[in-house]
């Protein structure tokens, strides 16, 4: 059993009360491995070994590449890469880019409620001291309302703990987080695939908030989030 199944099982009972046969019919699954699922507290993976691809230790200089130059061409972005060491042929190279590059979307302002979803994210603040300072936000969609807390690094750890002041600050849980592509969050995605952090999925699992990520990346800058009244309790 994946982690992302165990994940969603436990937000189906335990937040959306659906039954154990209703959730399995809903995910086609075994009832016996609802059950199964639901008596685990924890996650432990199964150990295995990921597919990799000549393209992998270059498709963060592809992501760079098409960040800055969106309409590059995959001719142009096979000479880059080759000049990093690059093995393969541009057939590979092209179905990997039609991964990063989506055609453009309508975006409809979806209206949530009380409790129902907050985002979070980290923001660089500047330096201390010469030492870096990260700023963790949550804020609640429906009331706008903005958690904020300090750190020297922007490690899982951290993150999570920036999570659990939040919650207590807000008084409870949101039912659903959304998230950009953090690396606390997300190993890997590519157009629809994502590959969450086991460990952060785990944490997600244990609070009973589903995870989720925005559909498109925003930039990291920016936000428009100065304006939150900030968390006073």
């Amino acid at each position: 059993m994946k982690i992302e199944t165990w994940a969603a099982i436990r937000h189906l009972f335990h937040i959306e009360k659906l039954p154990k046969k209703a959730i399995a019919r809903k995910l086609g699954l075994d009832p016996k491995t609802v059950r199964k699922a639901l008596k685990r507290e924890t996650f432990s993976p199964a150990i295995f070994q990921p597919r990799t691809s000549k393209l992998d230790p270059y498709k963060e200089k592809i992501g760079d590449l098409l960040t800055h130059h969106a309409g590059l061409s995959a001719d142009r972005i096979h000479e880059e890469i080759k000049k990093l060491g690059y093995p393969g042929g541009i057939t590979i190279l092209k179905d990997c880019l039609a991964t990063f590059r989506t055609p453009s979307k309508t975006f409809l302002s979806i209206r949530t409620t009380p409790a129902e979803e907050a985002q979070a994210d980290w923001a660089y603040v500047g330096t201390v001291a010469s030492q870096r300072v990260y700023c963790f936000l949550m804020v609640l969609s429906f009331s706008g309302m903005l958690y904020l807390q300090f750190f020297p690094s922007q490690t899982l750890e951290h993150f999570m703990t920036g999570h659990l002041r939040a919650f207590h600050c807000f008084q409870g849980v949101p039912k659903k987080i959304r998230y950009d592509n953090l690396r606390s969050v997300v190993l890997q995605r590519f157009g629809s695939t994502i590959q969450f952090n086991p460990r952060f999925l785990a944490f997600a699992a244990h609070y009973l908030f589903d995870p989720s990520l925005q559909c498109e990346i925003p930039p990291r800058e920016g936000t428009g989030r100065k304006n939150h009244p900030l968390c006073q309790r």
